[in-house]
């Protein structure tokens, strides 16, 4: 699990969640901040030209929680649910942050029956984004400091 990050391309993650851009700005933001912006009744991130009302259409927060808490059994333990998983990524001597992101989200999303697709697969981007810039000790480091 450790050489996992070694394979991902943050700003191929940033495609599929946008919001991850807000990360670069300064210190001062969090994932859950972030998250914030993806969930809904966040705050909304508008282009200046779409300033009409929209309808807020984001997922809830509780399917974030769900998948992060996920993310979290595969990355930070040995749950034998996500053996294969573990596998798979072990045999790709040549991954793609792209097939790393289709693995860990479809394995993720068995798991998150309420969760849509969709959503399974930007929070999943942010996970493997904060993985890939910390490294495995600290973010689960993180995960259990968070949890206490």
């Amino acid at each position: 699990m450790k050489n996992l990050s070694i394979y991902i391309n943050l700003e191929e993650l940033i495609t599929v969640a946008p919001a991850l851009q807000l990360l670069n700005l300064d210190d001062d933001w969090t994932l859950d901040n972030v998250v914030d912006h993806m969930v809904f009744g966040g705050p909304m991130i508008v282009n200046a030209y779409r300033l009409a009302r929209i309808e807020d259409n984001r997922p809830p927060r509780k399917w974030w929680n769900e998948v992060k808490r996920e993310f979290e059994v595969f990355v930070c333990t040995n749950d034998p649910k996500y053996d294969e998983l573990r596998e798979k990524i072990k045999d790709k001597s040549s991954a793609t942050t792209t097939m790393l992101l289709g693995l860990v989200s479809a394995a993720i999303g068995k798991y998150c029956d309420s969760v849509e697709m969709g959503a399974v697969t930007a929070f999943c981007a942010v996970c493997l984004f904060a993985f890939a810039k910390i490294g495995k000790e600290a973010y689960c480091n993180t995960v259990l400091n968070a949890n206490k």
